[in-house]
């Protein structure tokens, strides 16, 4: 077999001059060898053949080719065949790297660390990875068409749907959108959401990026609680205290409410610590502090002022519920008995009360206060003098 004519194209991809020389001479043994067979089946059928090979022409260079072969034929005797070779190795080239691109980001997308899922209008899962799966406990076989809202709490799911629908819409991306998952409502997850154009021209999705801030958010509620409880009894802080009272006398004001702080010291309390020791005191206080607790509401706010002084908001009593309320409290301390070491320590306390209403909205919150303590302070003398008596 003998190149009888060809054009430059073919020159070029063998890196030689064809014409009039044998396939022998112009390409390896082993494609000549192929090249033959083909040539063979054609002039035996008399039928056009279309293959495709990898070969090594010229300086050691691979080529993806592909060949149809077409017979000449003269009286049904085929004189001559006519090779038309395409050469796909720039496309072959870049299938390949397609190919890599898209083995590493399956690879890079299923291994991450953070989940990801893909998002589309409903709004509804299409997928996800399989951190994705582990973070919020779904079964990914099952994910696609579920509701992106039902993996979160039903508080949070109106937030969600609102940010999902801005972003199909073609606003910026969400970062920073802090989510409880309802499949365990103590996580958290901070979400990302982010519109991307479908490859296919198909409607937009959005790349979901979630990851756990749960510990996060357990430090920051620490923190917070740090911030306006005290250490030793658990109650609120003075800090708090002030900011529940303000807001108690803003709504008294505005809806025409009634309420009550009580403010309650502890009698002769230095002498149990000097007594006693200051573990002793310590226990003291958390006796008096989950008194306070057990007979309060849990709408009430009970404080620790600081050292031997507690506080004690009554949300919307009228003056004989708090008169009723403050007279139970005082008899149920000067009552208590905690038992350190196994030796009794007994509580006394003096309790001052103080009502606030929308008639007393003049009044600021130190001047509510300060007659809570003056109230505390006279019952305290009473006390003092009685002992003396």
């Amino acid at each position: 077999w003998t190149v009888v004519q060809c054009n430059q194209a073919l020159d070029r991809l063998l890196h030689t001059t064809a014409l009039n020389r044998s396939f022998n001479e112009l390409v390896p043994r082993r494609h000549a060898f192929r090249l033959r067979a083909h040539l063979k089946k054609v002039v035996e059928t008399k039928k056009p053949l279309l293959f495709s090979a990898e070969a090594v022409l010229g300086p050691g260079q691979v080529h993806y080719l592909n060949v149809r072969l077409s017979p000449l034929l003269d009286q049904d005797q085929v004189v001559g065949i006519v090779g038309v070779v395409r050469v796909l190795t720039e496309q072959m080239r870049v299938r390949k790297e397609y190919r890599e691109l898209r083995d590493k980001f399956i690879a890079t997308y299923d291994k991450a660390p953070y989940a990801v899922g893909f998002v589309g209008h409903g709004p509804v899962l299409l997928s996800g990875n399989q951190a994705f799966g582990q973070l919020f406990g779904v079964d990914l076989p099952r994910l696609p068409n579920t509701r992106v809202e039902s993996l979160f709490v039903a508080s949070d799911r109106a937030a969600l749907t609102s940010a999902v629908e801005k972003v199909l819409a073609g606003w910026r991306p969400v970062e920073g959108l802090e989510l409880r998952l309802a499949s365990h409502p103590d996580k958290w997850v901070n979400i990302s959401l982010s519109r991307a154009p479908d490859p296919q021209g198909a409607e937009p999705y959005i790349i979901l990026l979630a990851n756990d801030i749960s510990n996060r958010k357990q430090h920051e509620q620490e923190l917070q609680r740090l911030a306006t409880h005290d250490h030793l009894t658990g109650l609120a802080n003075v800090m708090f205290f002030q900011e529940a009272l303000a807001q108690q006398l803003a709504a008294a004001e505005r809806y025409k409410r009634e309420g009550a702080v009580l403010f309650i010291d502890l009698d002769d309390f230095k002498l149990i610590n000097d007594t006693y020791g200051h573990a002793a005191g310590d226990v003291a206080l958390q006796g008096v502090a989950q008194t306070l607790k057990h007979l309060t509401r849990a709408s009430d706010v009970v404080a620790r002022l600081g050292g031997d002084e507690f506080a004690v908001i009554l949300a919307e009593v009228d003056e004989r519920q708090a008169t009723e309320k403050a007279a139970i409290i005082r008899k149920a301390l000067n009552q208590l008995v905690i038992t350190h070491q196994q030796r009794p320590v007994a509580i006394k306390a003096s309790v001052g009360l103080k009502i606030f209403s929308s008639q007393t909205g003049q009044l600021s919150l130190q001047e509510i206060m300060a007659a809570a303590d003056r109230a505390m302070y006279r019952e305290k003398q009473t006390h003092k003098v009685r002992v003396l008596q």
